[in-house]
């Protein structure tokens, strides 16, 4: 990702990606996939869409293209824990077509048993990896402030 020969996963998301749509059919119907690569050719991105938006399906072909998209740019320092808590954070609020209590849908209801069994401290270092919503690097949650490297 990005011109570093290690392949840092914090570079930030370039203004402009190339890329490439498929299309699919799934026992759940019609899927679309866009996979998106960086300046050096490598993949940056994925974005699932199946279904109708509010449906399901959609909510959980959403959840996997957030997934995939994570395990690329997630900050490859960050320890299994923190990684846990990203894919939470990446998985919550998450709506589907309707409500079970709190739980917003499938991905939804993950978060949400994972932020349970992770228990109330969102890290060892009080951090929560996740990706900053201005440049796309790797970010830290501390309470409510974040900080990207």
């Amino acid at each position: 990702m990005g011109d570093d020969a290690a392949g840092d996963a914090r570079v930030p998301r370039p203004s402009v990606l190339h890329g490439t749509t498929l299309y699919g059919d799934t026992p759940m119907g019609p899927l679309r996939m866009t996979a998106n690569e960086d300046g050096a050719g490598q993949p940056f991105e994925v974005f699932l869409t199946a279904s109708k938006m509010g449906s399901e399906t959609a909510a959980v072909a959403e959840a996997l293209g957030r997934l995939v998209t994570f395990s690329l740019r997630v900050d490859p320092r960050a320890t299994p824990t923190e990684r846990l808590h990203g894919v939470a954070a990446q998985l919550r609020d998450i709506g589907g077509p309707r409500k079970k209590g709190e739980t917003r849908s499938l991905p939804d209801g993950m978060a949400r048993l994972l932020d349970e069994y992770l228990g109330d401290d969102v890290a060892t270092d009080g951090r929560v990896l996740d990706l900053c919503p201005d440049c796309g690097n790797a970010a830290y949650m501390s309470g409510s402030c974040s900080s990207c490297d």
